[in-house]
């Protein structure tokens, strides 16, 4: 079980494996290791209904180790204005106090009691009582070499009571123990009869599979853990490993994946409550599930879902790399585009780029850019009127503003390459791509028109609105920001651009 930290940056987890809490997650004190102690939780979890962590705190005031508490020594110490203002510890004679903020409480849900979580096995408690008697009974069925529970003595004649007694005392130190096994009891008259009570079957009825399987299943739907996992009769008896692969997976999505939310969402809230949180500069942790193998779709279905869904356009470039695991923002490389795919920001499908301007979608494919180019050149040299060229602009790239058709064209017509004009007898013609490379070096000095909606740090709608996000934050702490973006009637994109920009 490995605890990764990670940081909500423009909208997307950075890990930091470095930082303070997280090598305190890891590493919780001299004698355990993250996994001795996450696992200690679930088993007090679930077995007792509560899980206790120590914070065990320096002079400073500082976390600085993690300690298990034994869930049956600690009390909670309710209070009428606080709900729980501490929690009290008894080791023997001696008892401690500790306050509420230095205890980390796992509990299951308890519809009977606010302060302490519900045992899950406690439901069928009957049902394992009846368990334990069984087992109980099958231990002296071979402590008493399969006799039973007992047998009668029959006699044609009167018995006194001294006499039982002494047939009964010598029974038992004949049949019972080891000793005793096949042991067999000779009488010395010959009218008596030997009935033996109790299963004629012996362990067949000594043991009912009926009732072990249901102790069985409720064992198991009371834990929430499929009974082929649990190695269980009634589980293996119907399980090959495509059904115990689909329970693994029934296990994780079920039962496991929300209890690992459970506790990293008590750890969030203890260690980084808003009011006086124990570390700084991270959001929030998370259990990495990235390496349970249940959990792991099928590698090609996911790739081939991550490359349709970025052909047609329902995720983004940024969406497909970081579904298969890439990460979604490249700082360098090359890259290749299925054919007839046009790049286009979420931000110029609202007609605003990221400096703010209005650009509409001026991303173009390679082929557009080349046909754009020849348009443009042949304005430079002369071949081609710039209103036609601009018409020729207009009916072939409809995307391309007004505004930037003209700045293009009004360019080109106003420049004069520093070579002759091809057609002069006395001049050797320039190739093509020295003309392109003049054309780009002028194109690119060429500064686009500032119109459009404000940028967001100038827009008093978008800060208005960020700053309810964080009223929204501090008062729900517990709450996601896609939960404070619905109810502000926002996207959680935009939330993040928001984020991105005033924070």
């Amino acid at each position: 079980m490995v605890l990764d930290a990670m940081l909500v940056q423009n909208g997307f987890y950075e890990e930091l494996p470095d930082h303070p809490m997280v090598r305190l997650l890891n590493t919780p004190n001299p004698f355990m290791s993250g996994d001795d102690l996450w696992g200690s939780v679930v088993i007090d979890r679930w077995l007792a209904g509560n899980a206790f962590i120590l914070k065990a705190r320096s002079d400073l005031r500082n976390v600085g180790e993690l300690w298990r508490l034994r869930p049956d020594r600690v009390k909670v110490i309710a209070d009428s204005t606080k709900f729980i203002s501490g929690y009290e510890y008894k080791v023997g004679q001696e008892t401690f106090t500790f306050p509420r903020e230095d205890v980390m409480h796992f509990k299951t849900r308890n519809p009977m009691d606010p302060y302490y979580g519900l045992p899950l096995l406690m439901p069928i408690l009957d049902a394992i009582a009846i368990d334990g008697s069984m087992k109980a009974y099958i231990r002296s069925f071979f402590d008493k070499g399969g006799t039973g529970p007992g047998a009668i003595l029959t006699t044609k004649g009167k018995i006194s009571e001294d006499d039982k007694t002494e047939i009964r005392n010598r029974m038992r130190r004949l049949l019972s123990g080891p000793q005793g096994y096949h042991e067999t009891l000779i009488l010395d008259s010959t009218e008596s009869t030997y009935t033996q009570l109790g299963p004629g079957r012996g362990l067949t009825d000594a043991l009912p599979k009926e009732v072990a399987a249901m102790i069985a299943a409720e064992i198991s739907m009371c834990l929430g853990i499929p009974a082929s996992i649990l190695g269980q009769l009634i589980g293996l008896e119907s399980s090959s490993y495509a059904n115990k692969r689909a329970d693994w997976q029934v296990l994780w999505d079920v039962n496991l994946t929300p209890l690992m939310g459970s506790i990293q969402n008590t750890i969030n809230m203890s260690m980084l409550n808003p009011e006086a949180p124990d570390f700084r500069g991270i959001d929030e942790v998370q259990f990495d599930l990235s390496s349970i193998r249940a959990l792991q779709e099928d590698e090609d279905a996911l790739q081939e879902r991550a490359r349709k869904n970025f052909t047609v356009g329902i995720w983004s470039f940024e969406e497909g790399r970081l579904a298969t695991g890439m990460d979604p923002n490249p700082a360098e490389g090359m890259f290749a585009l299925p054919a007839g795919v046009t790049l286009t920001s979420i931000d110029q499908l609202s007609g605003e780029d990221a400096t703010g301007g209005d650009v509409q979608t001026l991303a173009l494919n390679g082929a557009q850019i080349a046909s754009l180019l020849e348009v443009v050149t042949a304005v430079t040299l002369g071949q081609l009127a710039p209103e036609t060229a601009k018409a020729m602009i207009r009916v072939s790239f409809p995307s391309v503003s007004e505004a930037d058709i003209n700045t293009m064209v009004d360019a080109a017509a106003g420049f004069s390459p520093e070579t002759p004009v091809v057609n002069q007898p006395d001049v050797t013609e320039e190739p093509a791509e020295a003309i392109a490379a003049h054309f780009r070096a002028e194109f690119a000095q060429i500064e686009a028109p500032k119109v459009g909606r404000p940028k967001l740090l100038a827009d008093p709608g978008a800060r208005a609105t960020y700053d309810k996000a964080l009223a929204l934050r501090a008062k729900h702490p517990a709450w996601s920001w896609l939960e404070v973006a619905d109810s502000l009637g926002i996207s959680e994109r935009q939330l993040r651009r928001y984020r991105g920009q005033f924070e």
